[in-house]
C-alpha cells in the first residue's frame, strides 16, 4: 500500500528545500523555492544597485572591499564610499580576473563566477515558498478571493 498515493504519505504542498550548502559564495544559495512563472524584467537605472548590494552583503567578498577602500585612502579620494559603491565592481572583476589568470587553483569558481558579474535578464517571480510556507506578493492575490498577505515587507520600487 505504500505506492498509493494517499493524504498521508504524500509530500506537504508547501514543501521548501534549501541548498545553501551547495555553493561556496553564500549570496548563490538561498534556500527560497519560486513557484510561479518568471516574468523578465531589466530595470538599468537599479542594476547597478543590485550588484552592489549583493557584493557589499557577501560574507567572501569583505576583504576585497577593505582591499579596495585602502587603495582609494592610498590614492587621497575624498569621497570613499561613493567611489566605492560606483566603482567596486569593476576593479573587483580585474583583481579576481588577474589572480584567476596567475593561479586558478587559488580563486575559489564561485567567487570567480560572481567577478564575472551577472546576466543582464533578471526573473521576477510572483510567489514563492520559504521554510514550508508560501509567500505571495501583492499583485498575485489582488482578484483572488483568498489571499495570503498577512506578512509584508514594506520597500520602494521604482517601476
Amino acid at each position: 500500500m505504500d505506492d498509493v498515493d494517499t493524504i498521508f504519505n504524500r509530500e506537504p504542498r508547501n514543501n521548501g528545500f534549501s541548498n545553501e550548502e551547495a555553493y561556496g559564495v553564500d549570496v548563490f544559495g538561498h534556500g527560497v523555492n519560486f513557484t510561479s512563472a518568471p516574468e523578465l524584467v531589466y530595470d538599468e537605472n537599479g542594476f547597478d544597485q543590485m550588484v552592489w548590494f549583493v557584493l557589499n552583503n557577501c560574507s567572501q567578498v569583505e576583504n576585497y572591499v577593505e582591499m579596495f577602500k585602502d587603495e582609494l585612502k592610498r590614492e587621497g579620494v575624498v569621497n570613499i564610499e561613493r567611489t566605492l559603491q560606483q566603482g567596486f565592481q569593476t576593479w573587483f572583476r580585474s583583481h579576481i580576473m588577474r589572480l584567476w589568470n596567475a593561479n586558478q587553483e587559488e580563486v575559489d569558481v564561485n567567487l570567480f563566477s560572481l567577478a564575472c558579474g551577472s546576466d543582464f535578464r533578471v526573473s521576477k517571480y510572483s510567489s514563492c515558498i520559504v521554510n514550508g510556507v508560501r509567500f505571495n506578493t501583492v499583485d498575485h492575490d489582488k482578484n483572488k478571493k483568498t489571499q495570503n498577505n498577512g506578512v509584508m515587507s514594506q520597500s520602494t520600487h521604482n517601476g
